[in-house]
């Protein structure tokens, strides 16, 4: 994401002026959880290869957060006030970069309010009888195959299914019959258009707040593009 590009840009800028490097921490996407996968798997082609496994997952034994050094963690964090015969920023460089890039003209009491609407939209949808009844149908399908499952939240939410390194042959043969499950029933297509509704009702009752929202995303990804572009100090 171009925030978080620009901020650690930013972050590597000012650790520089204390002598000092920076790595930015990896994201790693959890396993079973994409934007690619808001209603679990549905690719057939990619499930016969990775299961429930995610291949935009970085490999197990990859190098996780960067070292750093006592002297780089206490100038990122803040934790001293002088580095050098320099003034360390409050909050230290992670804190400056941060309050560089996020600094919309409207305030916010709830940031994360779009983040949370797609979540009761997702929890209502879940429960909306109409997706229960997709659910089922592919319950039955599913423990036609051999899986006892009540529904493709529960797969995921299965620990054992990610557990190994790499997709077993269960594993595989589950995500097939899940997929196959999914699109006799149209359990997609269901669910979809019925979170759809949560969320076009979720969104006109919240108009205002997530109009200033979005004004302040568009002002911190202009701010991120000029710092990418190295017009940020």
């Amino acid at each position: 994401m171009v925030l978080e590009q620009a901020i650690d840009a930013l972050t590597a800028k000012c650790m520089a002026r204390y002598g000092l490097q920076y790595k930015a921490t990896p994201v790693e996407t959890p396993p079973g959880q994409s934007r690619s996968r808001l209603y679990g798997i549905t690719d057939e082609r990619e499930a016969s290869v990775y299961g429930y496994h995610n291949p935009e997952r970085r490999p197990s034994g990859t190098s996780g957060k960067p070292a750093r050094t006592p002297d780089e963690q206490a100038v990122l964090n803040g934790k001293i006030s002088a580095f050098a015969g320099k003034k360390v920023p409050k909050g230290g460089c992670a804190a400056e970069s941060s309050m560089t890039i996020l600094s919309g003209p409207h305030k916010v009491d709830n940031v994360r309010l779009a983040d949370e609407l797609i979540f009761s939209s997702s929890a209502k949808a879940q429960d909306d009888s109409r997706v229960q009844s997709a659910f089922k149908k592919w319950s039955v399908c599913m423990n036609d195959s051999g899986y006892s499952y009540e529904s493709p939240v529960a797969v995921l939410e299965d620990a054992q299914t990610f557990e190994s390194p790499t997709p077993d042959e269960r594993e595989i043969n589950m995500a097939i019959a899940d997929v196959r499950c999914k699109k006799r029933h149209n359990v997609v297509g269901v669910w979809s258009s019925v979170e759809m509704g949560y969320q076009s009702v979720a969104i006109e009752q919240n108009a205002e707040e997530l109009k200033e929202i979005k004004e302040n995303l568009r002002h911190e990804i202009s701010i991120a593009n000029d710092a990418l572009a190295g017009k940020t100090e």
